[in-house]
């Protein structure tokens, strides 16, 4: 029990000090981007990693988040150094699933060049 339980509490802190190197210093980083609140990008973390499937569908509390933040604006100020934890190419498919706009096809987010979306 005492083992879970310390598995748990590894996770979550895991979470929060991911959460703070992605997103600590959002409003100086990134150009003052509208951004959701750094607690509320937990709800994306899972969909937009660079370890985890693109291929996952993102979570209303994401789709809410997504909806508030200017993912024009991340895309073309985003710091490299956060492109280390962060999949761009699942930036702007939870982006599109959201139905949030992204730049064109052809054009960059951060370092990635954006593709034409997968026909359904």
């Amino acid at each position: 029990m005492m083992a879970v339980s310390s598995i748990h509490c590894l996770a979550l802190a895991a979470l929060v000090i991911v959460g703070i190197v992605i997103f600590g210093d959002h409003v100086s980083a990134q150009d003052n981007c509208d951004i959701a609140s750094p607690g509320q990008l937990q709800y994306c973390l899972d969909y937009t990693s660079k370890y985890v499937s693109k291929d996952q569908k993102p979570s209303e509390a994401c789709c809410d988040v997504m909806k508030k933040t200017d993912i024009l604006c991340v895309c073309k100020t985003i710091p490299e150094i956060k492109e280390q934890q962060l999949s761009m190419e699942n930036v702007i498919n939870v982006a599109r699933f959201c139905q949030v706009p992204v730049p064109p096809p052809g054009n960059k987010c951060g370092s990635y060049i954006i593709q034409p979306p997968l026909a359904p």
